[in-house]
């Protein structure tokens, strides 16, 4: 059979090729048997390349590099110098955004991160490799595979040790009989050798030169920078990362399940730390029960029914249904806030927040309960960051000064309508609300003050012109019409 000599790239570009006049030719016209011509190439772009995405740059070297994203130009400084021409980034979004020719991309960074910088590719139709482990929670994997599916791109996760030779030599020692019936399969590590169960740093040291820690956060609560997280013992905390299980799970369980045929598992037993979470038990560790081969136990997409009951089973059946629902886990933080279960309540605020961080309710309720912990610095650093996050639109800004006012943190409210005027000094909602604000601490000349700003920008304020009235301060309401017609 004679190979046409047309590229992968060049094929889909054919059109194009043709109305242009331009010819790809086979590879052993330009240089050889070894040798790949441009048309055959790849433009990737890389997502994390301090760590494991320098390796995964150097297996790509046949390809072009189309763009570098790192949150640390630092950390990445090797791998910056080595290509002066390439363009580099430090949110991947602007990159997405600005390199319109990538074909593909890989994701390397922190696992808290991986599922939303390969869904925001997927969705604009790039492949993707994402390094282990896939994601940083379940849901996330399953939402990522829809997403795949629907966008019908070539994915990949990476897994070295999936990919060896000695894997495959076990699966066929097993598959030939050659060692019998296989009973019972133990797999250990020496991980963790990075910092774990350990308490938070109370410290929190300026950010590095480099750094953006905002983007490095990405969808993770806010928490203030320390080196303790950055550049390596992030596995150890669990907004981050997933512990041993998910750095060296997916390597050695996975030859168990390949060489086995192992279906999900029926049951799973697992410890956690009490110094850590101190409301959860001590148990013991062992993984039992692991269906045998899909003849015997087929697969099915649906889980096994779950019963909820009391008064929130209604949200917890919600959350069975779509766990991303960023509203029923806010209701079910103010359900547990309101039981005294504040653990409970601060993952289900923070949780809200992770998969909407526009809900300014959870936000203005997150700071409230840390308050109420007498985590007060932690509630100022959030709120500041939620009140800059809000600065892109004075709607927002608005909504979260009213979700502030409704947990009673006043300071917050007023730090909201300050932007407002400061960001958006032509509307009078910021100086409206400043008014009612001063006037009810009984600063009656800075309420006057503000209220008349507000009323100058819109004369049709009735209720303005009342609070004026009962300051002194007479004017004349002008009628809205609705505008001309």
């Amino acid at each position: 059979m004679v190979k046409s000599g047309i590229s992968r790239r060049g094929f889909v570009k054919g059109t194009a090729s043709a109305i242009a006049g331009f010819t790809i030719l086979p590879r052993f016209v330009l240089g050889g048997a070894g040798f790949k011509p441009p048309s055959e190439k790849l433009n990737i772009a890389f997502v994390g390349v301090g760590g494991m995405g320098k390796d995964n740059m150097k297996g790509c070297e046949g390809e072009n590099i189309a763009a570098i994203c790192d949150v640390d130009w630092r950390y990445a400084s090797s791998v910056m110098q080595n290509h002066p021409n390439v363009k580099k980034y430090k949110d991947f979004r602007k990159m997405l955004d600005e390199v319109k020719d990538i074909d593909a991309v890989v994701i390397a960074t922190p696992d808290h991160t991986h599922a939303t910088i390969a869904k925001a590719a997927i969705k604009m139709g790039k492949h993707v490799y994402v390094q282990k482990p896939l994601t940083w929670s379940v849901e996330e994997a399953r939402k990522l595979t829809v997403a795949a599916r629907e966008a019908k791109v070539a994915t990949q996760m990476g897994n070295q040790g999936h990919s060896s030779e000695e894997m495959r030599i076990v699966c066929e020692m097993i598959w030939s009989g050659v060692i019998g019936q296989i009973r019972e399969v133990h797999v250990w590590t020496d991980r963790p050798y990075w910092a774990q169960g350990i308490l938070r740093p109370a410290d929190s040291p300026a950010v590095p030169d480099g750094l953006d820690w905002d983007n490095w956060l990405g969808p993770a609560p806010v928490r203030p920078y320390n080196p303790v997280y950055h550049p390596f013992s992030w596995r150890g905390w669990f907004d981050f990362g997933t512990g041993a299980l998910g750095d060296m799970g997916c390597h050695i369980i996975d030859q168990a399940y390949w060489a086995l045929k192992l279906d999900r598992p029926t049951a799973v037993v697992a410890s956690v730390s009490s110094r850590v979470v101190k409301d959860w038990q001590k148990c013991a560790v062992m993984l039992v029960g692991c269906n045998e081969g899909n003849a015997r136990f087929p697969k099915t997409d649906e889980p096994e029914a779950v019963v909820y009951t009391g008064k929130r089973a209604g949200m917890l059946e919600k959350l069975d249904k779509d766990f991303q629902n960023s509203d029923v886990h806010f209701e079910l933080g103010r359900s547990y806030r309101g039981d005294g279960l504040w653990t409970k309540a601060e993952y289900h605020f923070e949780t809200a927040i992770r998969f909407d961080p526009t809900n300014r309710a959870a936000q203005a309720a997150l700071t409230k309960l840390l308050i109420s912990n007498g985590a007060k610095a932690k509630a100022d650093l959030n709120a500041g960051r939620y009140i800059k996050q809000a600065a892109y639109s004075l709607k927002d800004t608005m909504k979260l000064a009213s979700a502030f006012k409704a947990e009673q943190l006043e300071d917050y409210a007023v730090a909201c309508y300050q932007q407002a005027v400061r960001i958006w000094p032509e509307s009078p909602d910021g100086y409206r609300e400043l008014g009612r604000y001063y006037l009810s601490t009984n600063d009656k000349d800075a309420a006057k003050e503000y209220f008349k700003r507000s009323f100058r920008l819109d004369p049709t304020q009735s209720q303005v012109a009342g609070e004026l009235g009962r300051l002194g301060v007479i004017v004349r309401v002008l009628r809205d019409t609705g505008g001309p017609g």
